[in-house]
């Protein structure tokens, strides 16, 4: 009975989120824009990516996502392609291009062409807008993650 009582709390939520609900992701990501990388950082001193992402949703929105990128992408938010993704949607990269490889990177969708990221290695780091034809990242997209529903209407 517990169980189902949860089930039902979490739908109500999903249920009631609003395009402003989007709009707040997005707008709490960017003011992180420049924020430095640390390994396992979850909070505004430091981000790895996926912490990014998990303090992004808890504090835009109140959701409590899983807090590794393999969490995300095997939870049972909808999956839905990159075609398919909108604003606030997580994006799931894997280690080697074309999707092989382990679970190992995750971003937020600004737009159709950027996403915003916590990254550790290259010429930027830390917490930055990078596009999704990025020569890295691009290849290695493996799918993306709704936890927020999409309302045409909103």
């Amino acid at each position: 009975m517990k169980r189902t009582l949860c089930a039902v709390t979490i739908v109500l939520f999903i249920a009631s989120a609003t395009a402003d609900d989007r709009e707040a992701l997005i707008a709490l990501a960017q003011k992180y824009l420049g924020t430095p990388y640390r390994s396992a950082g979850d909070n505004p001193k430091g981000f790895d990516c996926s912490g990014f992402v998990w303090f992004v949703y808890r504090n835009a929105v109140n959701m409590n996502i899983p807090r590794s990128s393999k969490g995300v992408w095997t939870s049972d938010a909808e999956t839905t392609t990159l075609e398919n993704a909108h604003p606030g949607d997580i994006i799931i990269f894997s280690s080697q291009k074309g999707g092989r490889g382990s679970i190992n990177h995750s971003a937020m969708l600004l737009d159709e062409n950027s996403m915003i990221h916590a990254i550790s290695d290259g010429p930027r780091r830390g917490v930055v807008i990078s596009p999704l034809s990025d020569k890295y990242f691009g290849p290695r997209i493996i799918g993306v993650k709704r936890f927020l529903p999409w309302n045409q209407n909103d």
